[in-house]
């Protein structure tokens, strides 16, 4: 594991206190020595914010699949359910920040009855940890090859990490607070200090090497001052901590070069690092080639090496069809949000692993009602789903089947 501190690269484990993972690059108290979490005298701390509409209930599947998990991976996890969201006045009680605070990770349910921009329930999140990038995987399983626009042939394969920087950029949401509707013109301002550029390259530098070392950065710096800047400081930080090494290369597309080929050959493409704004329209194209479900997963990163895990879709659209009627319940990508917490927050790659290939193997025999079969797949309920989930981990510890982290990581 590579952490960073105060400009320093070095090898070594920089977690939270008792735990271990990807780190944010930003120096804390913190930052200690790690020591062995996980067993049953001292399990993992998970704090879990239910959410709202189908949250409470994707937070409860998911919860008995790393309650399973434990019998196979001999991990073991104390779970804490704090309020988030809802249609209230308080979308993040003080006693839900605590609980996050004293976690080892955080799992964040969706959430979606509160959308009101800047005093959302996510922003508040993402204000009061200072979380600063989001790491966004995008798979395209081999048993929803049908699901996807493009033919199978062009999208079987893909497996993308986009590495966006969250906290600077043009969707700080300070800008819109200033709007004066009577105004004669409109103004945004970009900006990024080289602290913050290097905090995501630090990250994106991280993901890298724990996959194919290549990294493509996304900007717009034959345009934009702001865009030139965060090329400049993001090649000057790789090319410092890379110096003497030959095993990460790094690329630059402009932006509209990249939406372009992404989608002409995405298995060209391995880790994307982009700035906020721009990681805003990636994620939707990326998305896209796996076709409409929307069952990705994602991780926040806060300053202080926190991990929030939860679906990618921060306002779980498809969980409130107009508004109106029951939510769909589907826990596909809060259990890949799972899986994400263990391998990037808890340094736990195996039971990663297990989970991958349980829900692999489960997706080739069924889905959940909101999905389209193909394939002979059957129609099961959502708790059905993840029973289902639960006993392909009982057969593939029985037969140990484990899978390649570079097949079925995230």
């Amino acid at each position: 594991m590579i952490g960073f501190v105060s400009g320093l690269s070095f090898a070594g484990s920089l977690a939270r206190p008792g735990g271990a993972g990807l780190r944010s690059g930003a120096g804390s108290a913190r930052c200690a020595i790690a020591v062995e979490k996980g067993t049953k005298a001292d399990p993992y701390a998970i704090a879990v914010l239910k959410g709202d509409g189908a949250g409470p209930k994707v937070a409860e599947m998911t919860q008995s699949v790393l309650e399973a998990l434990g019998q196979y991976a001999d991990l073991y996890f104390k779970f804490d359910e704090v309020e988030f969201g809802g249609d209230g006045d308080d979308l993040l009680p003080k006693e839900s920040v605590e609980v996050c605070k004293a976690s080892d990770a955080v799992l964040r349910a969706p959430q979606g009855l509160s959308r009101d921009g800047e005093n959302s329930a996510h922003v508040q999140l993402r204000d009061e940890f200072e979380l600063f990038a989001q790491l966004r995987p995008v798979t395209v399983y081999p048993q929803l090859l049908d699901l996807s626009s493009f033919k199978n042939d062009h999208v079987e394969g893909v497996d993308l990490m986009l590495v966006r920087e969250v906290s600077g950029g043009a969707l700080t949401g300070e800008d819109i607070k200033s709007m004066n509707e009577n105004a004669d013109f409109g103004e945004t301002k970009m900006h990024y200090s080289r602290d913050q550029v290097e905090r995501i390259s630090n990250v994106a530098l991280q993901v890298a090497e724990a996959r194919s070392g290549n990294v493509v950065n996304v900007d717009k710096a034959y345009a934009l001052q702001v865009s030139a800047f965060w090329r400049n400081a993001l090649h000057a930080y790789f090319a410092k901590q890379t110096e003497g090494r030959n095993d990460i290369m790094l690329s630059d597309l402009f932006l509209d070069d990249f939406c372009r080929e992404v989608l002409f050959r995405p298995k060209d493409f391995d880790v994307i690092v982009t700035s906020n704004l721009f990681g805003d329209f990636i994620a939707e194209i990326l998305a896209g080639l796996g076709g409409p479900l929307r069952v990705s997963p994602s991780t926040w990163i806060s300053r202080d090496g926190l991990h929030v895990c939860g679906p990618a879709d921060i306002y779980n659209s498809t969980a409130y069809p107009g508004g109106k009627g029951s939510p769909i319940v589907n826990p596909i990508a809060m259990i890949r949000s799972s899986s994400m917490m263990l391998r990037y927050a808890l340094d736990e790659p195996a039971a990663s692993d297990i989970i991958q290939k349980s829900l692999m193997k489960t997706l080739e025999e069924y889905v959940t009602p909101d999905m389209v079969p193909c394939d002979g797949q059957s129609v099961v309920s959502a708790e059905a789903f993840t029973s289902n989930l639960v006993s392909s981990m009982e057969f593939m510890h029985q037969y140990e089947m484990v899978c390649d982290p570079t097949l079925c990581g995230e």
